[in-house]
């Protein structure tokens, strides 16, 4: 099955995003492999708009990951090609750009397990997520991330490894705003956090979009992803199959009967 581009007027929160085409991020018929043979994605096609969050949801192996990496410019450095296909951000084609120049352009990601650099302190990881941006703009980014998480200010001069495994999140996702995306790509940003903490991150995700960061998300908490989404993508075995509107998507179960196999009809093309 191949699914239908959805437009700005067939989600929830239309009435925000009505002026959103052509689409911030683009992907058409992407296709990536590991080691030559093994094929992660398959012939994947996703829109994201401008000022939405679009959740990537999936069971693990699905591509999510690969997706992102895919997205990031990060692909090469685990092994991963890009067969085919082609990656726009705001109609520019990005598909095999290096990593940097893909963050200069505006699109960062906060890869699944935080990855800080754990040695350093709060204060030099967030520069190190400045590294392309002007001193001004370093400390206008600092003012936005101190707004978000006040806790920060307090806890600069320690060695980020002392944080809890929240604040270690948190400061995963401030080092990605110190460089003041338009796009924010986050992987399983709730892993390994008790739920009261991943509330808390979403609630921080939600204030980060509402401030105008376009976001991805991927997120193995299918009720999460769904609660903060505004368009929902399902990826089984590196196919998108389903591409809706994430409150409808919740309600109707249909998660579920993918999840489960049931919808033999959906997922016949991804075998």
């Amino acid at each position: 099955m191949t699914p239908t581009s959805l437009r700005p007027d067939q989600f929830s929160g239309a009435s925000t995003l009505t002026s959103l085409s052509p689409p911030l991020l683009s992907i058409a018929d992407l296709e990536v492999s590991y080691g030559g043979t093994t094929r992660a994605l398959r012939g994947v096609d996703l829109e994201v708009p401008r000022g939405a969050i679009v959740a990537v949801v999936g069971a693990n192996g699905a591509g999510k990951t690969t997706l992102m990496r895919s997205i990031s410019g990060t692909l090469g450095l685990e092994g991963g090609r890009i067969v085919r296909g082609r990656i726009d951000l705001d109609g520019r084609d990005i598909t095999r750009l290096d990593p940097a120049d893909v963050v200069r352009l505006g699109i960062v990601q906060v890869p699944e397990g935080r990855r800080i650099f754990s040695r350093l302190t709060v204060a030099e990881n967030l520069r190190m997520g400045a590294f392309t941006t002007t001193r001004a703009a370093e400390r206008a980014a600092l003012r936005r991330v101190l707004d978000l998480f006040p806790w920060i200010a307090e806890r600069m001069g320690e060695r980020a490894a002392l944080l809890s495994g929240g604040q270690q999140q948190m400061l995963a996702i401030s080092r990605a705003l110190m460089s003041q995306p338009q796009l924010l790509l986050l992987d399983e940003p709730s892993l390994g956090l008790a739920p009261i903490i991943a509330e808390q991150v979403a609630d921080v995700i939600r204030r980060i979009n509402r401030a105008g960061t376009t976001v991805l998300l991927v997120e193995q908490n299918t009720a999460m992803a769904l609660d903060l989404g505004n368009i929902a993508a399902v990826l089984h075995l590196g196919r998108v199959v389903r591409v809706g509107d994430a409150d409808e998507l919740a309600a109707s179960g249909e998660i579920e009967r993918l999840f489960m196999g049931i919808d033999d009809g959906a997922t016949s093309g991804a075998k």
